[in-house]
């Protein structure tokens, strides 16, 4: 297979999506429709099973909708497309993937020769400067997995990686919600500081807490959209 490369520059588009993983089942999505503009930052709820993972997954490309088109700028997301795809995008979890080794490397992750001024922006875009403290991040020391580093400095990290690999999409999915209200709102705090950057970010969250600097609010329920709400009507 030939791969083609994709470029994000100005909007996604889900028309008339569904889904199911068997071709008789009951469809997990149904009549899917959305528009997600360059830079926007969104967030996802609804109950377990209402669709967010099934969602997301075929956003990155995992699976392949039953019917309808996800588009980018225009174009349709094709499999020769699905690995040049990826690579825009960073998906953040609750317990994200941290080696061994300097937070260079962890930031510039699977990248041999590092680029010293990338490594300062996204340090910096990722509200890492304080964790830093002006140490050299060619020396700061990770442990396997993070374990000498807290919740939401772990989180950082994995933002700093996505900005250092100028990801055009970033996915958090309930990436906050095993911190502290503290320490969440730190993240608040990243997240805001990304708007007007051109990354666009999409938020899974159970904790509403999480959403409070985003542009929109989808609400899956039983497969479809139910509403799409500012953060403040989830307050009321």
């Amino acid at each position: 297979m030939v791969i083609c490369l994709i470029f994000f520059e100005k909007e996604i588009l889900f028309q008339n999506i569904r889904f199911a993983f068997k071709k008789n089942e009951q469809p997990v999505l149904t009549d899917i429709s959305l528009h997600i503009s360059k830079g926007e930052i969104i967030g996802l709820i609804g109950k377990s099973g209402s669709g967010k993972s099934t969602l997301v997954n075929l956003l990155i490309g995992f699976y392949k909708p039953g019917s309808g088109e996800i588009r980018i700028d225009g174009k349709p997301l094709e499999s020769n497309q699905a690995l040049s795809w990826m690579n825009e995008i960073s998906y953040v979890q609750q317990s994200p993937y941290l080696e061994r080794g300097s937070l260079a490397a962890n930031i510039a992750f699977l990248e041999q020769e590092i680029d010293p001024d990338r490594l300062k922006k996204a340090i910096t875009a990722a509200s890492l400067d304080g964790f830093v403290n002006g140490r050299d991040p060619y020396q700061i020391q990770i442990e396997e997995m993070g374990k000498n580093l807290s919740g939401g400095q772990k989180q950082r990290v994995i933002i700093a990686r996505a900005l250092y690999h100028n990801s055009s999409l970033i996915i958090l999915d309930e990436a906050t919600s095993a911190l502290d209200n503290e320490t969440e709102e730190a993240i608040n705090q990243t997240i805001e500081q990304l708007r007007g950057s051109g990354i666009t970010i999409l938020i899974i969250a159970h904790r509403f807490s999480t959403l409070k600097h985003t542009d929109r609010i989808i609400r899956l329920e039983a497969g479809r959209i139910k509403e799409i709400l500012q953060y403040n009507s989830l307050l009321h």
